[in-house]
């Protein structure tokens, strides 16, 4: 098995192209404001507070799982990167914070697709809070099982932060949560 790691060069015609995978990867996911970025990041983070070591498959019908308990996770951050002038950008306050919560289909390789549902137990949704994505003291978590939002939102496809602070508090460290 070929393995792409921190320590891969690019090649061309058996010789260095010079530049290798951290390259791509300072080009690629340096911007972790994006909401591209942010989410794995969040996933990632989320790995690691819960001592969780896989390898990451985006096309699971959840994120994570941990003791037996399926996550989704959702992220989103006060600050947006706005393009403002050619290559000069600033940030911006996003003034209305929501998430994705839509029931999906899960399609399995070589049969049919599910009906529409929410795939996971538990839904971790992360608000960050600074521009400084690697200060985790700027990051919140908000737990809520699956079941909860079932019965209170339906079929409901997205879900604001002020929804959510109605019926769970924020968590501002990363403590082994998914029992709650």
């Amino acid at each position: 098995m070929y393995d792409f790691n921190r320590n891969t060069q690019f090649h061309i015609s058996g010789n260095p192209a010079g530049f290798g995978s951290i390259d791509f990867w300072e080009w690629f996911a340096s911007y972790t404001l994006d909401g591209s970025i942010r989410g794995g990041m969040a996933e990632f983070i989320i790995m690691k507070a819960l001592g969780i070591e896989n390898e990451r498959n985006i096309w699971d019908a959840y994120d994570l799982e941990y003791q037996g308990k399926r996550i989704e996770v959702k992220s989103a951050s006060l600050f947006t990167r706005k393009n403002r002038h050619g290559f000069q950008y600033e940030y911006a306050i996003n003034q209305r914070i929501t998430y994705s919560i839509e029931p999906k289909h899960k399609h399995v390789i070589g049969g049919d697709w599910t009906s529409r549902k929410r795939n996971s137990d538990i839904y971790i949704f992360v608000l960050i809070s600074d521009i400084d994505i690697s200060n985790l003291d700027k990051w919140d978590f908000y737990i809520v099982p699956t079941e909860t939002i079932n019965k209170i939102f339906g079929n409901q496809k997205t879900l604001s932060l002020s929804a959510i602070k109605r019926f769970t508090p924020p968590r501002k460290n990363m403590p082994k949560f998914v029992n709650t």
